[in-house]
């Protein structure tokens, strides 16, 4: 089924990423037109997906990983970053598009999942 999920995954805990906020926002021309702000659950996911087959259109889109304040909450001393910008192109809306995130206070990855 088409939609957007995400998925972050703390690998400095070796834990899912709970309660870490996520700025979701749509970039056209280089302008960010924030769309919504969610919270990851304790199994580091959403409650609901990011967007719905049905809320989904083409076009590039921002996530915004707001990891300091979680790291900072959940055992760090220090992080290098302080939010973790996902860029990417919904280009088909029969597709299912999830996107994962590896983070810990020093560095993330981040790929087009399933």
């Amino acid at each position: 089924m088409a939609g957007l999920t995400l998925h972050v995954l703390d690998l400095m805990n070796g834990v899912p990423g709970g309660g870490m906020r996520i700025d979701l926002a749509r970039v056209d021309g280089g302008e960010r037109r924030a769309m919504q702000t969610l919270f990851t659950n304790a199994e580091g996911r959403t409650d609901e997906p990011v967007m719905s087959a049905v809320e989904m259109s083409l076009g590039c889109f921002e996530l915004v990983f707001h990891v300091r304040d979680y790291f900072s909450r959940n055992g760090a001393n220090a992080t290098f970053f302080d939010r973790v910008p996902v860029r990417f192109k919904i280009e088909s809306l029969k597709v299912h598009y999830h996107v994962p995130l590896l983070v810990s206070p020093w560095g993330y990855q981040s790929y087009m999942g399933t």
